[in-house]
């Protein structure tokens, strides 16, 4: 999870074509703990991990 963590941190800093990149970068950052839920909670960490980005982008 170290490892992901710091990738989208270098990624949100890096990249200059990342369409909003302050909220992309939290959003990734948010949903880290979701992969600590993929084997005790496989169907939570799913719902987690694709509802949050969809709701942030269905109400736009």
């Amino acid at each position: 999870m170290g490892v992901f963590t710091a990738a989208a941190l270098v990624e949100g800093a890096v990249r200059p074509d990342l369409a909003w990149r302050p909220l992309v970068t939290v959003l990734a950052l948010a949903l880290m703990p979701a992969l600590l839920w993929r084997r005790s909670r496989p169907l939570m960490a799913a719902l987690v991990g694709w509802g949050a980005p969809g709701c942030s982008w269905s109400s736009n």
